[in-house]
């Protein structure tokens, strides 16, 4: 299970965009595993940084997602 929300990826996607558009600081916050609250002030030196982040929360809400296939014997299509 992840420790990033949508919230978050929504979070750095939007600093992103602040900061690619003129923005001289930003500051994005989470919620810790452990019910803790980080702050952090990025700025456009940083835009890199945000890419890589929003990257990495965005694999891994997608691996959360991720389910089995299990394929079933129906008669239908081929029969």
């Amino acid at each position: 299970m992840s420790i990033w929300t949508e919230d978050d990826l929504l979070q750095v996607k939007n600093a992103i965009m602040q900061l690619a558009t003129g923005a001289r600081a930003v500051s994005v916050s989470f919620n810790g595993p452990d019910g803790s609250h980080n702050k952090t002030e990025y700025q456009p030196a940083d835009l890199g940084k945000l890419r890589d982040l929003a990257a990495e929360i965005s694999m891994s809400l997608n691996q959360d997602q991720i389910t089995a296939f299990v394929p079933g014997f129906t008669r239908g299509v081929f029969d």
